[in-house]
């Protein structure tokens, strides 16, 4: 936001992107509008709304329209809220027109280039036992599109159950507005409408993110990573603390390419999925990524703390995050366990 613009800015554009967010939201569970019908992979019973995305889309830009007359950022946060909006699009065409996998793949590739070349590409990686090694320009650009196409992917994957995605996504977002130098007042419209949608989502679970939803803030949330500001380092935040998602989506690809299943087919075998066949609700399920991600946020202060070779120091971290999640998981299915509940289907 402008320095010096008016706080009643910032107040009627959060406060309009939450309440659109809700209303819409409500408008199309009475509508039924974009219904995910009930199939063999669902964990839903009726069939439910999947538009949710498309109306935090709808209410973060009406509250972004707001915050735009007092300026909302440098041309980075303009392009990015730009570039997140088309992958929106993608996901809502997706949603009713179910593109051909090939064809949505390259359209990522395609705006997650675009963001890397404009926003800049992170130019540093940790190498064990050498330290932050600087990347070549291509090496950076295909590294920070890969980041950006994979988050998407992730946490279009992980969008599974009512709460997971929506309070996963409000605690990345904090932590990708302290890494810019810019657009902490945009993300917080952004959470406000997210935040409007898990009201209605979490506990009732009568509308879904949908893949307009999912896409969309997997772009936002990867991208804000490379913004000016997240740079001697920080980029790599990102990352750590989003391992339990990215943990569970590379755990149950590897198990299905082991059991030569096709890795594109739709299925339930993501742990948090596995946990929810075992018996535990769509909160309990979903709490317990969002604790992992808690757990790798707190192990990410390793990385302040001055070490001989700071390199090593971050790939411990991320390793000790990894296992943070693997603990949270093994104990709650072993609870399950104990209580015979589900277990073996769950393992199937």
């Amino acid at each position: 936001m402008g320095e010096g613009a008016p706080v009643w800015f910032v107040v009627v554009s959060v406060a309009l992107a939450a309440l659109a967010t809700f209303a819409l939201c409500l408008v199309a569970v009475r509508a039924s509008f974009g219904l995910d019908e009930v199939s063999a992979r669902s964990n839903h019973t009726l069939p439910t709304p999947r538009t949710g995305g498309l109306m935090i889309l709808i209410g973060s830009a009406l509250g972004l329209g707001v915050l735009g007359f007092s300026g909302f950022g440098g041309s980075e946060m303009v392009t990015l809220v730009g570039l997140a909006l088309m992958a929106g699009i993608l996901g809502l065409a997706d949603d009713f027109l179910d593109l051909p996998a090939v064809a949505r793949l390259l359209v990522q590739i395609g705006l997650a280039g675009a963001a890397a070349f404009w926003l800049g590409p992170e130019t540093q990686i940790a190498v064990p036992f050498v330290g932050w090694l600087p990347l070549s320009l291509p090496i950076a650009l295909g590294l920070s599109t890969l980041w950006i196409v994979g988050m998407m992917n992730v946490v279009n994957f992980m969008d599974g159950l009512n709460g997971l995605v929506g309070s996963v996504a409000i605690v990345l977002l904090g932590l990708a507005a302290t890494l810019t130098a810019d657009g902490l007042w945009v993300v917080i419209v952004v959470q406000a409408a997210v935040l409007s949608f898990l009201a209605v989502n979490v506990f009732w679970g009568r509308i879904f993110l949908g893949d307009a939803g999912s896409l969309s803030l997997g772009f936002f949330i990867a991208g804000l990573g490379l913004l000016p500001g997240a740079d001697g380092g920080q980029f790599w935040l990102m990352p750590l603390v989003a391992v339990p998602l990215i943990a569970d989506v590379a755990f149950t690809l590897v198990r299905r390419a082991l059991r030569g299943v096709d890795l594109m087919e739709a299925h339930r075998e993501h742990v948090y999925q596995r946990l929810k066949l075992a018996g535990w609700s769509h909160q309990a399920s979903a709490l317990s990524v969002l604790v992992s991600i808690l757990m790798a946020m707190g192990l990410s202060t390793l990385i302040a703390v001055p070490a001989d070779n700071p390199a090593m120091v971050y790939w411990i971290a991320v390793f000790a995050a990894i296992g943070c999640w693997a603990l949270v998981s093994a104990t709650m299915m072993a609870v399950k366990s104990e209580s015979r509940v589900g277990l073996e289907r769950s393992l199937r």
